[in-house]
This record gives structure tokens, sequence and C-alpha cells, in this order.
């Protein structure tokens, strides 16, 4: 910018360099579809631990992938999985009050009461079935069409004052209800009207294994229902009203990871690791995987030289990306102790894309033997990341001033 190139010239260079990037990186990504591969790529991606590489393999395998994951504490020193049916509600908590876990911002409630009810729950109601929860010695879940502020305060206090686990969750209903009438089908509960009254018994409330609330969303886990009775009844409440809900969206089944240790912290170490694997394993199954460690980048910028530009500005755009690229590759053979420069010319003179370096042993080997991976969703998103704030940055006024109008314009002027 400072020679007098054009900012919207060098936008377009950049965003030419970066789709032509983005293309050949999905020409060069490997997919992953066996379970060996998965576990491979789950392995690699946790660290190197084979059980936790195991573990989310088989909880991909057995659902689909629309379906949910989750990741919870486990009870004892081995991890393991355990696949439920569940209801997933894209409704959040009223309040972060209700949160019991700081860490990822989500109340979680086990085997708790669940009250649903079709219209406003009043304050009155509230204490109703603060009490009898309390008396149950169990948290409480409450679905409804809305609650009313003072009944939010008095949840929030039980909370704090008594360490009771509640949260309240907004579900409006479509049509006549239905998605209250799957939630007290699979929950095996009733929906309290203004008709039939409050009479709280533990038959008349729903109950589940697991709620995990956060602020988007509620996922209900192993309602109390049996499967014959919930595919029964769903199924007639999904062919009356097919057309208008998505009832065959929310049901569905998950699988929870139930991550063991020796103590609390050993977990929270591990639930970490198995969180971010996780994470990236159903990204390299969605996209693909490419050679890790900034090789991916070194193989999709070789071809940057033959793209065609129209002009100086679009020019430097592209040579600014293929310049860029070469960093993540070149920094990490120099901190392994190799001449970066020497290793990046080895590098561009491959042909086989699936090749990564072992910046360890000092060679070149295929990527997942040498268990350098990146999933390509991973580097696309990030690329698109710097595309859009880059554009953004030159379209903006100084993007469109020459160097003597930036000079002239005192607002831009250089101190």
């Amino acid at each position: 910018m400072a020679s007098g190139v054009n900012g919207i010239d060098l936008r377009d260079g950049i965003c030419m360099a970066v789709d032509d990037v983005m293309r050949n990186l999905k020409n060069m990504a490997r997919m992953i579809n066996t379970f060996q591969e998965i576990a491979q790529v789950g392995t690699i991606s946790a660290d190197g631990e084979k059980e936790l590489g195991e573990l989310i393999a088989n909880a991909i395998v057995m659902v689909d992938k629309e379906e949910i994951i989750t990741i919870v504490d486990g009870s004892t020193r081995c991890s393991e999985l355990q696949v439920v049916k569940c209801i997933k509600l894209e409704r959040g908590y009223f309040t972060q009050h209700f949160i019991t876990n700081q860490k990822y911002k989500t109340c979680e409630l086990d085997d708790p009461l669940i009250f649903i009810h079709d219209q406003m729950v009043s304050n009155v109601q509230a204490i109703k079935v603060l009490e009898f929860a309390i008396t149950e010695g169990r948290p409480l879940l409450i679905l409804a069409e809305d609650v009313d502020a003072k009944a939010i305060k008095t949840m929030v206090a039980e909370k704090y004052i008594k360490g009771m686990k509640v949260c309240a969750v907004k579900v409006p209903g479509h049509g006549e209800n239905m998605e209250l009438n799957l939630l007290a089908i699979v929950t095996g509960g009733q929906i309290f009207t203004e008709e039939n009254g409050m009479n709280l018994l533990p038959h008349t409330l729903g109950t589940c294994k697991k709620v995990i609330v956060s602020e988007d969303d509620c996922t209900i886990f192993g309602g109390a229902a049996d499967d014959n009775t919930i595919e029964n009844r769903t199924k007639q409440l999904g062919s009356a009203t097919e057309k208008s809900t998505g009832l065959a969206e929310m049901y569905c089944r998950a699988a929870i990871m139930k991550i063991g240790g020796m103590d609390k912290l050993e977990i929270g170490e591990k639930k970490d690791r198995a969180i971010h694997a996780l994470n990236a394993t159903k990204a390299a199954v969605e996209e693909g995987i490419v050679p890790g460690d900034g090789v991916a980048l070194v193989y999709a910028a070789k071809d940057l030289d033959k793209l065609d530009t129209a002009n100086v500005g679009q020019k430097s755009g592209v040579q600014i990306i293929q310049n860029v690229l070469k960093i993540p590759f070149h920094t990490n053979a120099s901190s392994a102790g190799h001449d970066g420069d020497d290793i990046l010319s080895k590098i561009l003179e491959q042909n086989n894309t699936g090749l990564a370096y072992d910046a360890a042993k000092g060679e070149y080997a295929d990527m997942l033997e040498a268990g350098s991976i990146e999933p390509l969703k991973v580097i696309r998103t990030a690329l698109m990341d710097v595309q859009r704030e880059s554009c953004q940055m030159l379209t903006d006024t100084d993007g469109h001033l020459s160097p003597k109008e930036r000079t002239q314009n005192k607002q831009f002027a250089v101190p």
C-alpha cells in the first residue's frame, strides 16, 4: 500500500490466491471412512492416547453424523461409551445463574424431575414444584411456554441458598404444542395445564438419565419411557404433524462418552483432550485430512506462481499469500533444529501430497504413519477467516486512498 499499489487490486489478488489454495487443499484431502482410520486420527488428535482414539471412533461409527456425541465425567477409572435416545431443543437456559459447569457454561442435571407446562409458569407454581423436588431430593428441569420473572428469581435463590440444581427452558409449541407432547412422551411425564391442576406426584413428572443445557440448546438423554412406547407414540404424533413440525430432527440417538480416571484432575485433563480430539476427528470425517505442521499449506501454494493476474496489485496479493503459507512449516522445521530453507525447498520438490515431514526423525513419511495430520475443515475455516478479515481491511476508507491522499488527509496522516 505504501508503494502505491491499489487496495482493491491487492484485495482481489488475496481472494484469488486463497480460493486457489482451498481448491488445491480439497483436491489433496484424503477421506477417512474405516474404523481403523477414524481411530488413528482420533488417537493422533488425543496426543497419542489409543484408548480415547478408539472410544471416539466407536462413538462416531455407532451414531450418524447428524446425531449427538457428548462427553461427560465418568465415575470409574475406565472410560466407557453409552448410546441412548435423546431429544434436542434449540433453546437454552433463561439465565446463566442456572450454570453448574462454569468451565463449559452449561447446566448439567443427573436423574432430574421434569415439570412440563403448556403455559407460563407462575411464581406460586414454581414454589410448589421446587418444594416437591427438594422433598424428593432430586434436581429439577422446568419446560414451559414461558416462566414468570419472579419464578426465575425464586429458582435462582433456591440454587444459591439451598444448593439445589434447577434449570428452566422455554419451549414454544407449534400447532397444538407438539414439542411439549413429544417431551412428555420421551420423559414419561404429563403436561400440566390449567385444567388438570398441579397434582404433583413422582409418576406425573417426567425424568431422564441426564440433561445438558447450554446458552443455545437443551439435550435430554435417556428418557424414562421405553423405546417401544416412544416409537409408537412419536410415529402417531409425527404422522399427524409431519408437515408442520420437526419432530424427527428433535428425537435421535446420542453417544455419551464417559471419561474415567483416578481423580477429578485426571478426568478433567482427559476430558479436555477428548473434546479437542472429538471435534478434530468429526471435522476429518466430514471433509478429510491433509498433512499437518504446515506441509499442506506449502503443497497448496506451489501452483500460485501459475495463477493469472491482471495487474501488479493482484500479483502482489498472490505473493503475500504465497509467502505467508510457507511460514508455519519453515518455523516448525527451524524450531526442530533443521535448516528451514533447505527442508522447505525439498518439500516443494515433492509430488506426493500425502507425504508429511517428521521433524523428530528428519525424514518424510505418510501423514498417518508420521502422526502429522490436520483436518481440512480446520485449515479451510482459518483461510476463510484470513480472507474475510484482510478483504475487510482493504475495502475500508484507507484502502481507497493513495499514499499522497492519506498524507493530505489528517485522519490517515502518519505522525
